[in-house]
């Protein structure tokens, strides 16, 4: 029989084994008295008559750790230890005795080939250290033992007093070993054999401390032999080495068998002892389980429960013992209880009790099965009752936060789509038009990045109070999750264009009330919205779809500037449905390696080439090659970048290891494009290394080419950065100068070594007067930082020029020295140019 205790309500009880208990509470007069055990040999016995046990009994009571009566398959280690503790001190005395005995002849009969004072120098010792032995066994048998932690504390005093002994015969093998009689030289080597041996039969128990043990006496004697010289002696040393190992395999056996037959009858004790379990500690456990247990006849009437039921019940168990359940006004509980009766089959109820087998009125689960005889039949029933009232208040209030936002307290997603599924049908029903909102918050990732979670937090609640106070009390607000709110329009009344007309008209109120400042940890602070807006009613649609529709009016609001408003068009879905799939065929592309590099020649001011900017193309299985233009943005828009950046960056270290291994590519330095993702992980410097390092690239020879966004939101942190690989030898290259956020302040702090003109400015130079001024500015301005610059779009005799000659722009590059070319073609491009 088992019983299993649950650690709370709502735990798993094994209902049977608590029946069963039970039923012997109840029916069952002969169980054992408490104070009386069961002995070894069976049979109930009083503690007085128990208690007369013999010395050693009494010794084996104190050295072994007692244990609770739990499962025998629970024996632990430390129970073990105790025993193997007692086995190794119980045959250490005859052990002690026959090492004396044979030290003691073996010094009598060597006492006229070795010297004397030899032997007193080996015996006395010898005789000390056994005396040692004896004095700690005595210390065992007169001390009391607590716990497992002092059997593991004699293990060890045990072991050191063995394995002393072992090393002491040892030193017998050596000192004590004739110098030329071969008939005692073989006596010794006997002695040593069989006190190795004797290990085996008194000690085995403790596979550690016979093994080493055997080696303290074996190897010494071995050591021994292999330096004198002769076949014999030599014989003798491998001979003792074999003999070592056997000793050793057969001690591991040995040990093995003897810890299984002393695991098998510790199991044995402990199902001994868990049989000795009382009446009284059976309904102890039944009064303390944190469930109510209640026992009936098969008429129905109750014959135990619990004082835990009763408590349950807020009624006494002198009330419920002899309730005929039959007389109680219940039309739920009792039908189960009598059914389970007349069909044998357990039930089970959940639900309000109000107030039928006590005064309790709250929520309780009943699980029943049968109580049965010997010959199997049904004597009465075993009810098992939990107070679940404030699991099931609990339960509300999961799925309570289960729709509900915890920071704003406004529906979540799961509650919208429930929803919208019923506006939707509504819609259908009445023909009248509702509307969803989609509200994205414009800079509040900088403002949590920059000012923390704390002030973030308060900021969405603000704007969720701002949305609610936005629209009517029939309308809906829903977080749908980070800085993302929907608004829910229902009941738009009129034709199409007054509806579109009112659910623009609250899209406006929602944007102005958002620009109004936020004041936040008294600071003041302006986030601004993007607002996608679908109208829907006219047409059959899934809630799935119209959140999806509202989606893309919020990206079209997103990419029209932001802080603006957009209803959902048609049309954007067929480019948005291209973007998935265009990041579909990327995420395939990268996965299977459909990439590669094109070189485009950068030459310096004599038209030599210097180096290379490598630009990836995309092999694509079904559309060829396809141009950079094509994909860059979707990659940079889903992420997808950071893993095509890194894999541009590796081929092209790799390409400057091949090159470096050929003399007329070896001074090639390259450039290759690095975007502002890919530089803003926060691993970037170490990945960048472990590129270099894993290629075997010279990183004086690689150029990554930044642009001037990356140093508008982290300048610092970018600045750190570029440092950090600067002082590796990697150089950095500013690329699209004067196009976009330009500061002198920035070439002034950052590591630069190259400025590169944009390809804008360069192709107009020889017929835009302004363009020409910008391209010599630059060039001007970069010398006198001491940064060359590199001139891009280079496609006319003029324009190379006006850049090289008038203005000695360092390097250049364009469709006038060449196109960007795949591998074969530019190295055979420079084979046909280097010189």
């Amino acid at each position: 029989m088992r019983t299993v205790l649950p650690k709370g309500p709502g735990d798993e009880l094994d209902i049977q084994s608590i029946a069963d208990t039970t039923t012997r509470l109840t029916a069952s007069p002969d169980l054992p008295a408490p104070g009386t055990q069961r002995t070894a040999a069976a049979g109930w016995e009083s503690d007085a008559t128990a208690g007369r046990a013999q010395p050693d009994d009494r010794r084996r009571a104190r050295h072994v750790p007692s244990v609770d009566p739990l499962p025998a398959a629970h024996v632990g280690p430390d129970r073990v230890t105790a025993e193997i503790v007692l086995q190794l001190f119980d045959g250490a005395p005859a052990s002690i005795a026959a090492n004396v005995i044979i030290a003691l002849i073996c010094v009598f009969a060597e006492r006229h080939f070795v010297p004397m004072f030899q032997l007193a120098g080996w015996l006395l010792p010898f005789l000390a250290l056994t005396a040692g032995r004896a004095w700690l066994v005595r210390a065992y048998r007169r001390a009391p033992v607590d716990g497992a932690l002092d059997c593991r504390v004699w293990l060890r005093h045990y072991r050191t007093g063995m394995v002393g002994s072992g090393m002491m015969w040892g030193l017998a093998g050596v000192l004590l070993f004739p110098a030329t009689d071969v008939l005692h030289q073989m006596m010794l080597t006997a002695i040593l054999l069989g006190v190795s041996a004797a290990v085996v039969v008194s000690s085995a128990v403790d596979a550690f401390g016979a093994s080493v043990y055997a080696a303290a006496v074996i190897l010494p004697f071995c050591a021994r032999m292999f330096v004198r010289e002769g076949d014999l002696y030599t014989s003798l040393g491998m001979l003792g080495v074999v003999y070592l190992g056997f000793i050793g395999a057969v001690i591991r056996e040995l040990a093995r068998r003897a810890l299984e037959n002393l695991t098998l009858r510790l199991d044995a004790v402990r199902s001994e002892e868990a049989l000795t379990v009382s009446t009284d500690q059976y309904r102890l456990l039944l009064d303390h389980l944190p469930v109510g247990v209640l026992h009936y006849d098969g008429g129905c009437r109750v014959t135990y429960c619990s004082e835990r039921l009763a408590q349950i019940l807020h009624t006494s168990r002198e009330r419920l013992v002899g309730l005929d359940l039959g007389q109680v006004d219940d039309g739920a509980i009792v039908p189960l209880l009598r059914r389970m009766l007349r069909d044998g089959n357990s039930v089970t109820f959940e639900g309000y009790h109000n107030a039928t087998l006590g005064p309790l009125c709250g929520w309780i689960r009943l699980n029943a099965t049968p109580s049965r005889n010997a010959r199997g039949g049904i004597v009465g029933g075993i009810a098992i009752v939990e107070d679940v009232t404030e699991s099931h208040a609990n339960q509300e209030e999961i799925l309570r936060l289960g729709l509900f936002d915890s920071l704003t307290g406004l529906p979540n997603r799961r509650w919208l789509l429930d929803r919208l599924r019923q506006v939707v049908v509504a819609c259908e029903r009445t023909a009248q038009f509702a509307a969803l909102l989609y509200i994205d918050l414009d800079n509040f990732k900088t403002i949590n990045d920059t000012r923390g979670y704390e002030v973030g937090d308060e900021l969405l609640k603000q704007v969720a109070a701002r949305l609610v106070g936005s629209v009517r009390s029939s309308d809906s607000v829903v977080r749908l999750g980070g800085d993302e709110f929907l608004v829910l329009l229902e009941n738009l009344r009129g034709s199409k264009v007054q509806a579109s007309a009112n659910a623009g008209a609250v899209g406006e109120t929602m944007r102005a009330t958002l620009n109004e400042v936020f004041h936040l940890d008294a600071h003041d602070y302006y986030c601004t919205p993007s607002i996608g807006i679908y109208l829907f009613g006219d047409q059959p649609a899934g809630e799935d779809e119209v959140l999806k529709r509202a989606d893309a009016a919020m990206y079209q609001a997103k990419e029209a500037g932001r802080n603006t408003m957009r209803f959902f068009d048609p049309r954007s879905q067929h480019l948005i449905a291209e973007q998935s799939a265009l990041e579909v065929d990327l995420r395939a592309a990268i996965r299977d390696r459909q990439f590669v590099l094109h070189y485009q020649p950068v030459v310096d001011r004599g038209r030599k080439v210097a180096g290379a900017e490598a630009l990836v193309r995309w092999n694509h299985p079904a559309r060829g090659l396809v141009q950079p233009a094509a994909f860059i943005g979707a990659a940079e828009t889903s992420g997808l970048i950071v893993p095509l950046g890194r894999w541009v960056l590796e081929a092209a270290c790799q390409q400057l290891a091949r090159w470096a291994r050929q003399p007329h590519l070896a001074g090639l330095s390259l450039a290759v494009n690095v975007s502002a993702l890919q530089v803003r992980q926060a691993d970037f410097v170490d990945d960048v290394m472990a590129i270099v390092e894993q290629c075997g690239a010279d990183p004086h020879r690689l150029k990554l080419e930044l642009t001037e966004s990356l140093f508008v939101d982290d300048v610092d942190g970018t600045s750190a950065k570029m440092n950090a690989l600067s002082s590796c030898g990697i150089g950095f290259s500013l690329d699209d100068f004067g196009t976009g956020y330009s500061s002198l302040s920035h070439l002034k702090r950052l590591p630069l070594d190259l400025l590169k003109i944009d390809r804008s400015f360069v192709s107009h130079l020889e017929s835009d007067a302004s363009d020409a001024s910008i391209c010599a500015a630059t060039i001007g301005l970069a010398h006198n930082l001491g940064v060359k610059v590199v001139a891009e779009g280079v496609e006319t005799a003029g324009q190379c020029a006006f850049l090289s000659t008038q203005h000695d722009c360092d390097y250049m590059q364009g469709y006038f020295f060449s196109e960007p070319l795949p591998l074969d073609a530019f190295e055979s491009y420079m084979g046909q140019h280097q010189d």
